[in-house]
């Protein structure tokens, strides 16, 4: 793999990754609500992350996506965290689909 294709599929995930972490109620908008809800399992789970008090630049042991939301959809228990099995799965569903949807990007980028 040549260094600008990973360097492309790391910012693709990037972006994905961060929009779907990005705190989501400042949107006013009826399409923001509907960008919203696709991205609303993985959002749900980072939320109660944060309400038990990991952050996204956090110290060792209080990071949001390392040390909770990874965690969590790797079935393992955070202290002061709960959601539902059917909330970690829907998320797991989505980032499936976002997994695919780079796989695609990078083989259409290589055949050009």
């Amino acid at each position: 793999m040549f260094p600008f294709q990973r360097l492309l599929g790391m910012l693709v995930f990037g972006i994905i990754l961060s929009v779907t972490l990005w705190p989501n109620d400042g949107y006013a908008s009826k399409e923001g609500g509907e960008r919203r809800e696709k991205f609303r399992p993985c959002a749900e789970i980072a939320r109660e992350c944060r309400k038990a008090g990991f952050k996204r630049k956090g110290e060792q042991g209080k990071r949001l996506r390392i040390d909770c939301v990874e965690k969590i959809l790797n079935g393992e228990s955070v202290d002061s965290v709960s959601v539902t099995p059917d909330l970690i799965e829907a998320c797991k569903h989505m980032q499936k689909g976002i997994k695919e949807v780079r796989k695609e990007a990078e083989q259409k980028y290589k055949g050009n």
